[in-house]
């Protein structure tokens, strides 16, 4: 879809009284081809970034981090990677996280603690966890995947003072549903940029659990948009968690065995 051409159509749909049964399917091809162009944008074959972290706790406690994170898209099955690293504080320094989804479908998950000489494997149950009291969970960390989600385009409205497109997501993934502690997500989608600017998660009782936005938009690389400052809330808490984007390199060049467990053996 060309940018742009997301709002005329979706605009005409709502001009004409709605949505009916017959336009529903295109509805949500639409606002599926819109979400794998923030794929393609948000996704590319490696990145690397290193940012600072807030966690804000309910009674005014403060926490800092550092961190470094890599991602990989491995081009033979378009399955992603990420390797989340601790620089500081000193209590959390070298301990590393590492998500890699499988050819198959399922996602495998390790802790690397420098304490211990082996890696902690963190169970499909224990994915809905809070990474070390951060308003992030260990699924949170999962890359993204398409498929996995049934898309539905809600309407279209301004925020921040750009033209977004709201989309509901619904995981139908079978090994997703199974895991994952939201129901639903409703996300704010900049077309022009293809980047998400907001993002509401609700629980299968229809609670609003976590709130997630992007400011502060940038070109890295003048191809990709990346946002310099990411605000995570959880109202049920209540606790914030925000993050700071200090360098971002990407399609660097990652090593095709950056992932392997040779190389993550040594990275521990």
């Amino acid at each position: 879809i060309p940018h742009g051409a997301v709002g005329g159509v979706l605009s005409h749909w709502v001009m004409a009284g709605g949505v009916s049964a017959e336009t529903l399917p295109e509805v949500r091809k639409t606002a599926r081809e819109l979400m794998a162009r923030v794929d393609v944008n948000m996704n590319p074959a490696d990145e690397v970034s290193e940012a600072s972290l807030l966690l804000i706790h309910p009674n005014g406690q403060q926490k800092r981090w550092r961190i470094k994170q890599y991602y990989q898209r491995a081009p033979e099955n378009n399955m992603g990677a990420v390797l989340l690293r601790f620089l500081d504080p000193a209590d959390l320094r070298g301990t590393t996280l590492v998500s890699v989804n499988q050819p198959e479908g399922d996602n495998f998950q390790w802790l690397f603690l420098p304490a211990f000489k082996n890696p902690q494997i963190i169970a499909e149950g224990s994915k809905n966890d809070y990474v070390f009291g951060s308003d992030l969970t260990f699924e949170d960390y999962v890359p993204y995947v398409v498929d996995d989600y049934q898309y539905e385009w809600v309407r279209e409205e301004r925020l921040d003072d750009r033209a977004t497109v709201v989309v509901r997501l619904v995981p139908v993934a079978p090994r997703l549903v199974e895991r994952i502690a939201y129901a639903h997500q409703m996300v704010w989608v900049d077309p022009d940029r293809s980047v998400l600017l907001r993002s509401d998660y609700y629980d299968p009782l229809g609670r609003l659990v976590k709130t997630v936005t992007w400011s502060d938009f940038y070109q890295p690389n003048r191809k990709h948009w990346r946002a310099r400052r990411r605000t995570v809330f959880s109202p049920l808490r209540p606790h914030w968690t925000e993050m700071n984007i200090e360098e971002i390199k990407i399609n660097q060049g990652l090593p095709s065995d950056f992932f392997s467990e040779k190389n993550l053996s040594a990275i521990r």
